[in-house]
């Protein structure tokens, strides 16, 4: 129905079109989180994979298609989540593996730079960041040994940017996890 509704042309310009892409993802990461047979579940997560696509496509300063961006890896996340709980490990390592990526290259586009420093970043954009950073390394640690440097390398770089951060937590987990790898 809600691929319905923003086809129409009467309402392609509109708002509200907006908030039933923001519902389709949603919906149908939900609907792929939940379901058991593997194309259904495939088609659900490609279906909110493409609501955040064209998501994109309204936002116009750069920080809110930098949240679009981290959003495509959260749907990333939830279907690895999904393949957890239904014991499907393998494809769960395999999707882990591709939303890291989809998140390591965001930080390497995003990461602070002695051209572009902390200090020329908004706050919208220094949120996305510490999103980013807090979101990756759990999944780099997930991953073992292999991305141990990693994960230490970009936890300490999120510790000196972001010392009192909502993912300090998180971070502070993953790091543990690879020094103990």
């Amino acid at each position: 129905i809600l691929d319905k509704f923003v086809a129409h042309k009467e309402f392609s310009k509109s708002s509200i079109v907006i908030d039933a892409y923001e519902m389709l993802v949603e919906v149908a990461s939900e609907e792929g989180r939940l379901q058991k047979d593997d194309n259904l579940r495939m088609t659900f997560f490609n279906q909110a994979v493409d609501a955040v696509k064209k998501l994109r496509q309204y936002r116009k300063d750069q920080a809110s298609q930098d949240e679009i961006d981290l959003r495509s890896g959260d749907v990333m996340v939830r279907k690895m989540e999904a393949e957890e709980a239904l014991g499907l490990k393998e494809k769960a390592m395999d999707t882990c593996g591709r939303a890291a990526a989809m998140f390591q290259g965001f930080l390497m586009a995003r990461a602070p730079t002695p051209e572009y420093p902390v200090s020329k970043m908004t706050p919208a954009q220094l949120t996305n960041l510490e999103r980013c950073y807090s979101t990756l390394l759990p999944l780099m640690a997930k991953q073992g040994k292999s991305q141990s440097a990693l994960v230490l390398e970009y936890g300490n770089a999120y510790l000196e940017l972001f010392p009192e951060g909502k993912g300090k937590t998180a971070v502070v987990n993953a790091m543990n996890q690879a020094k103990a790898e």
